[in-house]
C-alpha cells in the first residue's frame, strides 16, 4: 500500500515506520499526539447529517422515505398552521436531516374543530388525499379522530427511543408537542386589581355587565366542571348569559381584551401568550380564580391515514419533538412539551412551589367524562351562542 510521505527537517520524504533509534521515544510520542489529536479533531467537528442518524437505522430509513415525498400541507388556521412557523421548520428540517422537502402552512386557514370535523367526515366517506397531511389538535380532537379511526397508528418508539408512555396518544395516533394551562385573562384599565374576580362565582357580579368574553366552542368550561361540578358551573354561566354579563365571543382574539373591549375573556387556553404580552407593555393581565382554573390543555401532533406525504409527516411530528424543534414551537405558538421543551417546564416549578395542583387533560379524563364533555359541553354553546 503506499504510504504518504512526510517531510522531515531536511526537506527529504521520510517513512513514519523508519524511526532511528535515538530520539525514537520522542519521535514516536509526537506521532502518537498527532494522532490523539486528529481523532479529536473529528469528534469535535458537526456532525454530518448523514452521520447523526446512523445510530437510529429506523430514522435515516424515514428521513429517505421523506425526502421522496418532498411536500407536505398543513391545512389549519391560527398559530399550528401558521406560515411562518412551517417555513421555519422547514428550514432546521433540511439542515438538520440533510434533504430538501417544502412545507406549507395556512394563512387563515379553518379552525382545530373545524379541520377535525372535515377530516372525521373525509374518513367516514373514504376520501384520500386527506385535505391536511398533518394534525396538530388539542387531546379532546386529536381523540375524536383517533376514536373513528382516521389517524394513523404510529410506533414512535422506534424513531424517539427515549418517549415517554404519557407522551403517546391512543394506540400510537399521536405524540405530546406541548402543553397550554388554562387561565382568565383581563384587562387591568377595565377591572381594576381589586376587582378582579377571586372565584367563578365572582363573574356573575353585576359590575361585570358587558364585560366578559368567551369562546363560541366552550373553551375551558369541561375543565373548570371537572374541578368545581357541573352544577355550579352550568349555573354561573347561565347567570352570566341571561344578565348581561357576557357580551361576546372572541375566539383566542387578545387584542380584543388589550383594547379594552372586553375586560375579561373566560378562557384563555394558554397563559404564555398573555405573559409575553404583558412583558412587552399591554395592558393584560391573568387569573386562575384563586385556583379554581387547575387543568391545562395537551397538544398533539398525528399523521391522518389519508396524508398524501404520511412519512414526511412523521418525519415533521418527529422533529418537533427534538430540542430545535421545541424551541420553534414554543417560538410560535407559546407552547412546549413539560418533558422536552423548557418554557412550560419553568412554569409547572413555579406553580408546584405555590401548592397549587394543575391537571392535565389526559386522553383518559376525557374518556371517563363523557357526561362533562359531551353532554354538558352541549348545553354550555347553546348558553354561549345565544
Amino acid at each position: 500500500m503506499k504510504q504518504h510521505s512526510q517531510s522531515g527537517g531536511s526537506g527529504c520524504p521520510v517513512d513514519p515506520r523508519a524511526v532511528k533509534v535515538r530520539g525514537s521515544v520522542f519521535r514516536r510520542g509526537l506521532f502518537a499526539a498527532a494522532a490523539l489529536l486528529a481523532a479529536l479533531a473529528v469528534l469535535l467537528l458537526p456532525a454530518s447529517p448523514a452521520l447523526a442518524q446512523a445510530s437510529n437505522p429506523a430514522l435515516a430509513e424515514l428521513i429517505k422515505a421523506a425526502a421522496a415525498e418532498k411536500e407536505l400541507t398543513m391545512l389549519q388556521g391560527g398559530r399550528y398552521g401558521d406560515t411562518e412557523f412551517w417555513d421555519e421548520v422547514e428550514a432546521a428540517m433540511n439542515a438538520k436531516y440533510g434533504i430538501n422537502v417544502d412545507l406549507q402552512g395556512t394563512a387563515g386557514g379553518p379552525n382545530m374543530s373545524q379541520v377535525t370535523s372535515r377530516l372525521l367526515q373525509e374518513h367516514k366517506q373514504g376520501r384520500s388525499p386527506a385535505s391536511t397531511d398533518i394534525m396538530i389538535a388539542s387531546g379532546r380532537n386529536q381523540l375524536k379522530l383517533a376514536s373513528a379511526g382516521a389517524l394513523m397508528e404510529l410506533d414512535w418508539r422506534k424513531y424517539i427511543p427515549d418517549i415517554r408512555d404519557d407522551e403517546i396518544a391512543t394506540d400510537g395516533t399521536g405524540a405530546l408537542v406541548g402543553i397550554g394551562v388554562i387561565v382568565a385573562a383581563y384587562n387591568p384599565n377595565v377591572i381594576k386589581p381589586a376587582d378582579v374576580p377571586k372565584s367563578l362565582e365572582d363573574v356573575t357580579n353585576p359590575k361585570f355587565k358587558g364585560l366578559i368574553a368567551a369562546t363560541t366552542y366552550g373553551s375551558g368550561w369541561p375543565q373548570i366542571t371537572l374541578n368545581l361540578g357541573a352544577e355550579k358551573v352550568e349555573k354561573v354561566l347561565s347567570t352570566i348569559a341571561a344578565n348581561g354579563n357576557l357580551a361576546g365571543n372572541i375566539n383566542g382574539d387578545l387584542q380584543r381584551i388589550i383594547s379594552g373591549e372586553f375586560g375579561l375573556y373566560l378562557f384563555q387556553g394558554n397563559l404564555v401568550e398573555v405573559e409575553i404580552y404583558k412583558a412587552k407593555g399591554a395592558p393584560i393581565d391573568w387569573t386562575d380564580l384563586g385556583g379554581e382554573i387547575n387543568a391545562a390543555f395537551l397538544a398533539y401532533v398525528s399523521v391522518p391515514k389519508a396524508s398524501r406525504s404520511p412519512n414526511l409527516a412523521l418525519l415533521a411530528s418527529v422533529f418537533l419533538m427534538t430540542s430545535e424543534g421545541q424551541e420553534i414551537f414554543f417560538k410560535h405558538t407559546e407552547r412546549d412539551s413539560h418533558y422536552r421543551g423548557t418554557g412550560m417546564k419553568e412554569y409547572l416549578a413555579r406553580r408546584k412551589a405555590t401548592g397549587k395542583p394543575l391537571m392535565l387533560e389526559t386522553a383518559d379524563i376525557i374518556k371517563n367524562n363523557p357526561q362533562i364533555y359531551r353532554t354538558q359541553n352541549a348545553k354550555y354553546r347553546k348558553l354561549l351562542n345565544r
